[in-house]
C-alpha cells in the first residue's frame, strides 16, 4: 500500500515538474527582424488571425521580438496555436509613447496594438497610429509591412515557431 501510494505521489510530482496538464497552451514565439540584413531594434511585431485574437511584441537590439497574446497577463509570454497575418512597423512618432516611456508598459502597448489590429482587419487600413494633431506617424521601415494586407508574411504556431523565425524586409 505504501509502495503504490510512493509511487502514485512520484508520478504525481513528474506531472507537476513537467507541466503536464497544467500547460497554459501557448507556444513561444520569437520573431527576428532584418532590414536588408542588418536586426531592426524598436520595431513593433503585430499578429493577428480571422478571429480576431492577436500578440504583439517589440525588437530588442538584436531585432528580436518575444510575442505575447494581447490581453494576457504581465509577464506571460507566448502565442495560440494557429495562422496569423503578420505587420511590422517601426515609427518616429507614436501612440505608445517613447520605449523607455513610463506610458509603455507592455500591457498597455498591447492594449494599444489590439485597438489598432482590430481597425486594420474591419478594412481601415493602416490609419491614423499618431496624435490626430500631429499627423501620420513617419514610417521609419518600408511602408508596406506596417499592414498586415500588404507585408506579404504570415506567422503559423506552431509549426514556424520551433526556432526563431526571421521576417527579412527590404528597404526597396
Amino acid at each position: 500500500m505504501i509502495r503504490r501510494f510512493a509511487a502514485l505521489a512520484a508520478f504525481g510530482a513528474a506531472l507537476v515538474v513537467t507541466g503536464l496538464g497544467c500547460g497554459s497552451g501557448l507556444n513561444t514565439a520569437d520573431i527576428k527582424v532584418t532590414l536588408d540584413g542588418t536586426p531592426v531594434p524598436g520595431a513593433t511585431v503585430s499578429i493577428a488571425n480571422e478571429s480576431g485574437k492577436s500578440a504583439v511584441g517589440l525588437t530588442d537590439a538584436n531585432g528580436i521580438a518575444k510575442l505575447a497574446m494581447v490581453g494576457a497577463k504581465a509577464g506571460k509570454m507566448g502565442v495560440d496555436a494557429g495562422t496569423y497575418t503578420v505587420s511590422i512597423q517601426k515609427t518616429e512618432v507614436s501612440d505608445y509613447g517613447t520605449p523607455t516611456g513610463p506610458n509603455n508598459t507592455p500591457g498597455e502597448m498591447m492594449k494599444k496594438h489590439q485597438e489598432e489590429i482590430m481597425k486594420k482587419s474591419k478594412g481601415g487600413g493602416i490609419g491614423s497610429l499618431g496624435n490626430p494633431a500631429a499627423g501620420k506617424p513617419k514610417q521609419l521601415l518600408p511602408e508596406k509591412y506596417a499592414d498586415p494586407k500588404t507585408s506579404g508574411f504570415t506567422l503559423n504556431v506552431p509549426a514556424d515557431t520551433s526556432r526563431v523565425k526571421e521576417f527579412a524586409l527590404v528597404s526597396k
